[in-house]
């Protein structure tokens, strides 16, 4: 006949195991759990960089110019910025863009000059503000990567680009896609010359946009324009801003260098970004428009 002890196990009597760090290797298939013999430091947690609302869609770059990887799956829409050291904006005009008399919201490329098309652009703005306000509306542009999913977006609010109107002057901020603030560009008083300032998310200065003394927001003559980009003591030009006519598009484009001289993160490259998109609408798509049909507004 079975007794209690049989029935119901060891008893407290007997001497229980003691487990120590040589005898765990021996017990961790039973434990079901990885033992770690050594001390281990954790640096990082794990997806730290990983939008939860994005989708690990992974991205072919087999053919790319601007990294050597055959794949990826970017944590972040703003990793696609990563390697690149220029960047060309092309705005897509269709006919009932042109023909029509109240603007419509504009759409564009961003792509690697003569490699590939990293990002598509897409105004959002109100119909009443694109009829009174040309230009100087305001609007969201949201920025979607090769995953079909946003990567960036740009916000504009209702402003003048006039010395004139020192206290009411253009201002864009650039959010990531996982809603975080990365930057501002920001339009500073000056009579004679374009000038703007570039602040990372702690509102530190990084970089000073300066455009020729011959760029103006109402005369509609800045077809081609140079911007240059320089440090926050504006004197070392580290990069470059340019609206040029460009060949294989028949069209004005802009044509973006990034700084290679330091260290530049993918988001300050995406508030440069930002800037080229604030030039177009300040500058440049006011050209554009007096080239097309001006004479019929």
């Amino acid at each position: 006949m079975a007794s209690a002890a049989d029935i119901n196990g060891p008893t407290h009597d007997e001497n229980p195991i003691t487990l120590n760090v040589n005898s765990l290797d021996e017990y961790s298939e039973y434990l079901e759990m990885p033992v770690y013999t050594q001390k281990t430091v954790i640096t990082a947690q794990p997806n730290s960089d990983m939008n939860p609302n994005r989708r690990p869609i992974p991205v072919s770059t087999l053919d790319w110019v601007s990294t050597n990887m055959t794949h990826m799956i970017p944590p972040s829409g703003l990793d696609f910025l990563r390697g690149v050291t220029e960047l060309q904006i092309q705005q897509t005009v269709e006919l009932v863009d042109i023909l029509a008399y109240v603007e419509s919201e504009n759409r564009f490329q961003v792509k690697v000059p003569e490699g590939e098309t990293i990002y598509v652009a897409a105004e959002g703005s109100s119909k009443t503000q694109r009829m009174c306000c040309a230009s100087n509306r305001a609007f969201q542009i949201k920025l979607f990567d090769r995953s079909q999913q946003e990567a960036m977006r740009f916000t504009r609010n209702l402003a003048c680009s006039s010395w004139l109107f020192g206290c009411f002057l253009q201002e864009l901020q650039v959010f990531s896609d996982v809603d975080m603030h990365a930057g501002s560009v920001i339009q500073e008083w000056n009579v004679t010359t374009p000038l703007f300032k570039l602040t990372n998310t702690s509102n530190t200065v990084m970089f000073r946009l300066v455009g020729p003394k011959s760029a103006t927001t109402c005369c509609g003559n800045n077809y081609q324009a140079r911007f240059d980009l320089l440090n926050p003591e504006c004197t070392t030009r580290v990069g470059s801003i340019v609206h040029t006519w460009d060949n294989l598009s028949s069209d004005y484009s802009l044509l973006i260098t990034f700084p290679t001289s330091q260290e530049v993160t993918i988001e300050m490259k995406a508030v440069i970004l930002g800037a080229a998109f604030l030039l177009e609408y300040m500058y440049f798509e006011t050209s554009k428009r007096r080239g097309f049909l001006s004479w019929f507004q």
